[in-house]
């Protein structure tokens, strides 16, 4: 070859000044080859010229891609240290030149971060940018389409710069420029050279002007429309790597056995049985469920052993999964096929690939869920209820998104026509707006979408009745058994009056009752055990001090005239009360829904004790541990040993001077004394306080080691608690209940009602009952405010006057308070007023 520039002329002009280029290395690469851990012998340009590198570490983090043209090339410098592996995953031939530096120095260059590694690029006048050469965009009406394919997918580096890789449209006219972002251009050069697409595809990144909010805002209500009409969706999970290539080759290998897809095909209306029978050999099962069983079974035999669950990891781990917009996307489509590379699975077989996996991956069964229910059931569930379902996360995981409206926007096409969805106008220009109108169109159907306002980064800029769907914590209602089901009824289940919001003053005008105003708050509350972060665990101790508390405002309370706790007197009337507000009242209804009454409270009761004295009892066992310090023993010894005591000096000085070795004597039986003493605090301190380590560590550590004591029944007993009761489904349930109650504490009205509510609460908060909504509510009164609030709206029937109050309210959050969470202030005709208040 004369030169070995004469096939690639732009890298010849681009190369000389910066290399040597009298010493060029022309390689040519067999499809599909790689290299081992290799280093370069010396510092050189690798420069590709056709096909594609894949490089990474000895760790086999993922480092950088290589394609050829623009960026096809990088610096190899690690001459020293571990090397490098290389990896040439085209179907065809690969092309490269090695290419020593000019006179041996590094050419001045910017590095730009790639992943964990450093991608280095020239800064040549001349720098060339990427570009895709497409073919043409094919304009569609939803009424009369074509087949066509959509492609789901990851925007990646959004907001990090507008988009800088070029995509040339062929038309009539010439050609046009389109510029997208760099995870799209990956995707498109897979998809183009693995001839994956096939079809026209609709990627809403090209075909809708991203520039144009009012084009945008019309386009993604025609979301859940253009995926629900298309032949089917693309996933793209990303460029291949090494395991990745593995899992989807093994999930291709058990799908090929066919025994999956009868399983879950044809014989799925018995899969729950057969489930069953191979996790359980005991069970005993016949016919066509034992032959699927032991299909299963020897499945598991021939490729379980190798699965590749770091491939799985790969795989599951691709951002995708956790975006809140892929939801819809994949639920409407009829047919799925996921892509990673040049690798393809379709929807059933990348389904039957995680049936092998141990911990069923969250985000994918979120998916799966939601289009049974489209595709089977034909049920498509009201917008309100999916943003809760996705946007509820309580310490897990939540679905992602780049930008705050779509929590909303995101589920459109997955939501049944209503008055809600119908309300939402897509506009990314105003969060406040987007997030205010969906509150105040659920509000008008369901009051209880204010329990979800709980304290966020947004406070301040959205109303206060307003929840914030992108809050990285938003917890179930304290006063629902789940998203939508409330336990209590305290403002009755018909809205009379559906509630008037004005989106654009914030104002949200509702009515209800008042039950006066906080009088106190509590100091205490329900802890977490900090001390053992793997399990969700109370800290017992927490307990005590807490119930101690309710104790102490029940007290207070029946010393109030009017007060309804002056009714709960009775001794076994007070302790049903206390063990209520320990809980906010869920125990006491799970438990009556289970048992009779006599037997719901006694069992009730007893677990409630016990759970107190197992505060106690960790309670003495700290302050034991803390009176065994070296220092707390010292202190508290009250007996000063003899050597502490300092002898006079002219004592000291006639015994030194008289008799020397009877003093020398007298020092060394005090230092014995002193040190003897000493070793004895030590270890009567080190004892206790090993033992407290020994004990903590068994926590952390219980459910993988096996620490069983023989007497664990003799020891529970010394106690004084039943060791059988800590084992019951319904002890759980009560410090599950518990559990859910950290973050609140008691309050006392000036009527004498006690209750819970939000650890932000402040004296001087109302607490209120808005008709309509399932439990009582807190809000806090603005300037002039208060006269409103108390015993002062008597006398007139909530259906016969409604009095309006002006003055401004915000939204605190949810309550329990004793007494009224059945609607009884409803049933109290004649005795308080209907108020409209005022929320902003």
């Amino acid at each position: 070859m004369a030169s070995p520039f004469s096939r690639y002329p732009t890298v010849g002009q681009a190369i000389p000044d910066l290399a040597d280029v009298s010493n060029v290395s022309y390689v040519v690469l067999p499809a599909r080859s790689n290299e081992g851990l290799h280093k370069p012998p010396h510092p050189m340009f690798f420069v590709l010229l056709s096909g594609l590198a894949h490089v990474t570490l000895p760790e086999e983090r993922e480092d950088l891609w290589i394609k050829a043209g623009f960026n096809g090339f990088m610096i190899a410098a690690d001459t020293v240290g571990d090397g490098h592996f290389t990896e040439y995953p085209s179907d065809e031939q690969s092309v490269a030149l090695q290419i020593p530096f000019a006179n041996g120095v590094l050419p001045a260059h910017r590095v730009t971060k790639n992943g964990v590694c450093e991608q280095q690029a020239f800064t040549s006048d001349g720098e060339q940018e990427p570009w895709i050469r497409g073919q043409q965009v094919l304009k569609e009406s939803l009424d009369d389409l074509h087949p066509f394919s959509a492609l789901s997918y990851t925007w990646g580096n959004v907001g990090q710069g507008p988009p800088n890789r070029k995509v040339i449209v062929e038309t009539p006219e010439g050609q046009r420029d389109l510029r997208i972002y760099e995870p799209l251009e990956t995707a498109l050069l897979s998809l183009v050279k693995g001839e994956t697409a096939g079809l026209p595809l609709f990627i809403d990144q090209i075909c809708i002007n991203q520039a144009d909010e009012d084009e945008k805002a019309s386009q993604v209500k025609l979301m859940g429309d253009i995926y629900t009409k298309c032949e089917r969706v693309i996933v793209w999970l990303g460029p291949r790597t090494r395991h990745s290539d593995e899992y989807f080759t093994f999930t291709s290998e058990i799908c090929s056995e066919g025994v999956l897809s009868r399983v879950m095909g044809p014989n799925v209306g018995h899969f729950r049985e057969v489930f069953n029978a191979v996790v359980d050999s005991a069970v005993d099962v016949g016919g066509v469920v034992r032959e699927d069983r032991d299909d299963i079974l020897r499945l598991v035999r021939l490729y379980g052993h190798h699965y590749p669950i770091r491939g799985a990891v790969d795989v599951l781990g691709r951002p995708w999964f956790n975006r809140l917009w892929v939801i819809q996307e994949v639920c409407l489509a009829p047919q799925v096929v996921f892509t990673c590379g040049s690798y393809s699975l379709c929807f059933d077989c990348f389904r039957a690939g995680m049936l092998f996996y141990t911990v069923w991956n969250k985000p994918f069964l979120r998916i799966f869920q939601q289009r049974k229910a489209i595709h089977q059931q034909s049920s498509f569930m009201s917008l309100y209820d999916l943003v809760i379902k996705y946007s509820v996360n309580e310490d897990g995981i939540k679905a992602g998104v780049k930008l705050s409206e779509d929590r909303i926007f995101g589920l459109l096409g997955l939501a049944r026509a209503d008055e809600i969805k119908s309300d939402m106008d897509v506009d990314y220009n105003n969060l406040r707006s987007v997030y205010t109108r969906f509150a105040a169109s659920a509000a008008k159907h369901n009051l209880d979408v204010l329990l979800f306002s709980q304290k966020s980064d947004l406070d301040g800029d959205l109303p206060s009745w307003v929840p914030d769907w992108s809050m990285s914590c938003l917890r179930t209602p304290y006063g629902h058994s789940n998203l939508t089901t409330p336990v209590f009824s305290a403002g009755g289940s018909i809205i009379s009056q559906p509630p008037v919001a004005d989106v654009a003053l914030g104002r949200l005008t509702v009515q209800g009752f008042s039950v006066g105003r906080v009088n106190r708050v509590g100091v205490h509350g329900i802890q977490r055990d900090v001390t053992n972060n793997s399990i969700q665990q109370i800290d017992y101790p927490s307990v005590v001090r807490f119930v101690d508390e309710v104790n102490e405002f029940l007290e207070l309370a029946q010393k109030i005239e009017g007060s309804l706790s002056r009714d709960a007197s009775d001794q076994q009337l007070g302790d049903e009360v206390a063990v209520r507000l320990t809980d906010g009242g869920l125990s006491t209804r799970q438990f009556h829904a289970t048992f009779d009454p006599a037997t719901a409270q006694g069992t009730l009761g007893k677990i409630h004790h016990h759970v107190y004295r197992r505060g106690q009892v960790e309670m003495n066992a700290e302050l034991k541990r803390q009176s065994y310090s070296i220092t707390r023993i010292i202190r508290t010894v009250g007996i000063v040993p003899w050597y502490w005591v300092p002898a006079s000096e002219v004592d000291v000085l006639r015994l030194c001077a008289t008799d020397p070795i009877r003093a020398v004597r007298k020092w060394v039986e005090g230092a014995c004394d002193f040190i003897t003493d000493m070793l004895g605090v030590v270890r009567a301190s080190s004892a206790v306080q090993l033992m407290a380590w020994f004990l903590r560590m068994r926590r952390l550590y219980y459910s993988k080691v096996d620490l069983a004591i023989l007497n664990r029944e003799e020891v529970f007993r010394r106690i004084g608690l039943d060791h059988e009761l800590l084992v019951t489904r319904e002890w759980e349930l009560y410090t599950s209940n518990l559990y859910r109650s950290i973050g609140r504490k008691l309050f006392l009205t000036e009527r004498g009602y006690v209750g819970l509510g939000p650890e932000h609460m402040e004296k001087g908060d109302a607490i209120v009952v808005l008709v309509g909504s399932s439990v009582p509510h807190i809000l806090r009164p603005g300037i002039g405010t208060d006269a409103v609030v108390g015993s002062s709206q008597t006398n007139v029937g909530h259906a016969s006057k409604i009095s309006s109050i002006e003055p401004r309210w915000s939204y605190v959050g949810e309550a329990y308070c004793d007494g009224i969470m059945d609607g009884e202030l409803l049933r109290e005709e004649g005795l308080l007023d209907c108020v409209q208040f005022h929320i902003f």
